[in-house]
């Protein structure tokens, strides 16, 4: 009977439960649903890594934004670096009104009885110019009645054709007495018939 005995010991003992295939480390799922739970915590733990990511993303960007944004502003202020060092300052007292001589001038027109325009000059300018303008004052007004017969009525009509006339007659002005300027011109009269 103690054959029987070593003989049984050295057989392997018979087990009702199934084979298991040689996955001994590997953990079997459960069956009993706690493996959506477990999915859902690990969704939720991305989560909030995923919106780090965004919002350094975006961080990111609007720093780059505010820095080529502020770049621009302060190439645009300094300047290109050319007048470095250069710097112009006009000391002029109060602006100075001369008035120039009224004109009256037939506008073009393709018609026997033209219509003709009345006006009144009067340029402001600082007043250290004011020599140079009386000196040429006979010039420019030829220059200005000639640029104004060269007008049609309706040019002259409205806001924009009186503007319009304003940087004609200052280009001309300005154009006589360089280097020097004068910086508006003022209608005291304006009459187109």
């Amino acid at each position: 009977m103690a054959d029987d005995e070593d003989e049984t010991a050295t057989e392997e003992p018979e087990n009702d439960t199934e084979p298991s295939d040689d996955a001994g480390d590997v953990p079997q799922p459960d069956d009993d649903g706690d493996d959506d739970e477990d999915g859902e915590d690990e969704d939720e733990a991305k989560r909030p890594k995923i919106a780090r990511k965004k919002l350094i993303i975006i961080a990111a960007a609007a720093v780059l934004a505010l820095g080529i944004i502020g770049g621009g502003v302060a190439f645009i202020l300094m300047g290109d670096g050319d007048e470095a060092g250069t710097a112009t300052v006009q000391l002029a007292g109060p602006p100075v009104f001369h008035d120039l001589p009224s004109v009256t001038a037939d506008l073009k027109t393709g018609r026997c009885r033209s219509p003709y325009l009345r006006i009144q000059i009067v340029l402001e300018m600082p007043g250290d110019q004011v020599p140079v303008v009386q000196e040429k004052e006979t010039e420019i007004m030829d220059a200005v009645q000639a640029q104004l017969r060269e007008h049609e009525r309706q040019d002259l009509v409205g806001k924009s054709g009186t503007d319009k006339l304003r940087q004609e007659i200052r280009m001309i002005v300005n154009g006589m007495i360089a280097p020097a300027e004068i910086s508006g011109v003022l209608f005291k009269e304006f009459l187109l018939q």
